[in-house]
């Protein structure tokens, strides 16, 4: 009896408590679809329903821990960057273990660590088109995310389809990543207004000048000591080549190249300009180009410069003119200032075709970078979650201006940066709304400088058409002819820039390039865009 006694009052115990179970519930938020909610639940008769419920809602609890491998500016985490992880992690429910490897080789460190098998579970890739992210694709290392993105609205919100259709990477319609979007947008070119002001020159109302007016900024920053040093050390343009040393023309979009668009005349339907047989845009670009790099209004350093030499040497005071986004004014203005305290900076919206319009070619396919998930992720729809959070409207809220009371602090309804603001990056670069130019206008802008940069890159954006190709490589650029020919083809455009090679020869290049695979990748781009354009 006593026994009994026993066993019945354990019983009655173990109902007590699980009738007490389920309070201190959080409140479950459509727009960033991470419930971490759990339901006040009494006994009822249905206890193996209920049963399976608890358990369900004890798995929603427990924290996922999910590894990160991605490439930032600095491999160190700041405070403000700690802090915005913490947040991230605190409002999603997760631990992220993140591994960031020095940038430089990035792709390499990348194709080593995926090679050995122990893969992380999400991965940062550079491109749409980096080879290690395709023949990770192709070996089923990645996994498609299509049934994961149904149930994140905000990726899919703010995110261009164009975007979308890029990552359709084997074939069909399986996505393999997430874009780091960006705002599709026509660069143009940061401008040293102290410069324009020592020479007696200005940025024209509306931000976009001639191509006559171009070359006379840089003509007078190259021999009009625009610096007042008294020496003949300065340059109009900072260019730089790419990893391989070549060249490419300056204002190629003031000519009408801006990717592969609806073909006016030729056999295809759809054409790049610089591919064109029935169009000389591309040789007169190439002209052009030359013209300024005889007349030495390009940094002569440019064949040996690559982008972030190149970027240096502006902030330097070595060059006057960089081709830039207008987002990025604030960054070079807040880096050059140390340097030089007079330092004042304005921006060229676009060079005016013949015609008098100005148009560009976007931002890629709308995004810089990818996020993929591995096959080594347990909980993939976990990941997803976090990345719609950070898009959802109190997740936009942490990614674009930091850590409340961290990065900033409120006075009134203003935001007012915090010493920590200018330390606070990698948030700031995992993902971003495509319909918000104001991130670009950083809380440490100076006020006056603020709707200047608004109105500069809602320009910019106007400005903006998208190449039809979405980021495709047709099959035909993966074949050794056609990889060993780009290479003569790229060496010819670039002694034609710096005059080794009269711009004739580039029409010997490009029947050179239609020989060795061109065609069958012309018709191949063509297959691909009509395919997406229905």
């Amino acid at each position: 009896m006593k026994r009994l006694l026993a066993m019945l009052l354990i019983v009655a115990m173990a109902i007590t408590l699980l009738a007490g179970c389920g309070g201190n519930n959080s409140k479950e938020s459509q727009s960033s679809n991470t419930s971490q909610t759990t339901t006040n639940n009494s006994l009822t008769s249905e206890s193996d329903e209920k049963s399976s419920d608890d358990k369900e809602d004890k798995a929603a609890e427990e924290v996922y821990t999910f590894k990160m491998f991605a490439s930032f500016s600095t491999p160190e985490l700041s405070e403000a960057d700690k802090a915005f992880f913490e947040l991230v992690e605190k409002a999603n429910n997760v631990k992220i273990e993140l591994e960031v490897p020095p940038s430089t080789n990035y792709s390499e460190r990348l194709q080593i660590m995926l090679a050995g098998g122990d893969y992380p579970d999400v991965v940062l890739f550079p491109s749409e088109n980096d080879k290690v992210l395709l023949d990770a694709v192709k070996n089923g290392v990645l996994i498609p995310l299509n049934e994961y993105l149904e149930n994140a609205p905000n990726l899919k919100k703010y995110s261009y389809d164009i975007s979308w259709d890029s990552l359709k990477l084997a074939g069909d319609d399986n996505i393999y990543g997430i874009p780091r979007t960006s705002i599709a947008r026509a660069d143009g070119f940061i401008v040293r207004k102290d410069w324009l002001d020592k020479v007696g020159l200005s940025i024209p109302e509306g931000g976009a000048v001639t191509k006559d007016e171009f070359v006379e900024i840089l003509r007078a920053f190259t021999k009009e000591d625009p610096d007042g040093n008294g020496k003949d050390d300065t340059y109009g343009f900072a260019a730089s080549s790419d990893a391989e040393g070549n060249m490419g023309p300056i204002l190629g979009w003031a000519f009408g190249l801006i990717g592969w668009q609806k073909a006016d005349s030729g056999p295809y339907e759809y054409m790049n300009l610089q591919y064109s047989r029935e169009h000389d845009n591309y040789k007169k670009a190439l002209e052009f180009t030359h013209m300024l790099w005889k007349e030495g209004l390009i940094d002569p350093d440019w064949p040996v410069t690559r982008r972030d030499i190149s970027i240096e040497r502006y902030k330097q005071g070595i060059n006057g003119v960089i081709g830039e986004f207008a987002g990025w004014v604030t960054n070079y203005l807040n880096d050059m200032l140390p340097i030089n305290p007079d330092v004042e900076l304005t921006y060229i919206t676009g060079v005016k075709d013949d015609n008098g319009k100005v148009e560009g070619g976007s931002f890629g396919t709308g995004f810089w970078g990818l996020w993929s998930i591995t096959t080594s992720a347990k909980k993939p729809e976990r990941i997803i979650q976090v990345f719609d959070w950070m898009l959802s409207d109190d997740g936009w809220d942490t990614v674009n201006y930091g850590p409340e009371g961290v990065t900033y602090k409120l006075e009134g309804d203003k935001k007012v940066a915090t010493d920590l603001y200018s330390k606070y990056s990698w948030g700031r670069n995992i993902l971003r709304r495509n319909d918000d130019p104001g991130f670009f206008v950083p809380l440490n802008t100076p006020e006056d400088l603020k709707p200047k940069l608004e109105q500069w890159i809602g320009t910019c954006i106007e400005q903006a058409v998208f190449s039809k190709d979405r980021g495709y490589r047709p099959p035909a650029a993966d074949k050794p002819e056609f990889i060993d020919y780009q290479k003569t083809y790229n060496q010819t455009i670039s002694k034609i820039i710096v005059g080794e090679l009269p711009v004739s020869a580039y029409d010997e290049a490009l029947e050179g390039w239609y020989k060795n695979g061109g065609e069958e990748y012309v018709q191949q781009m063509n297959e691909f865009i009509k395919s997406m354009e229905k």
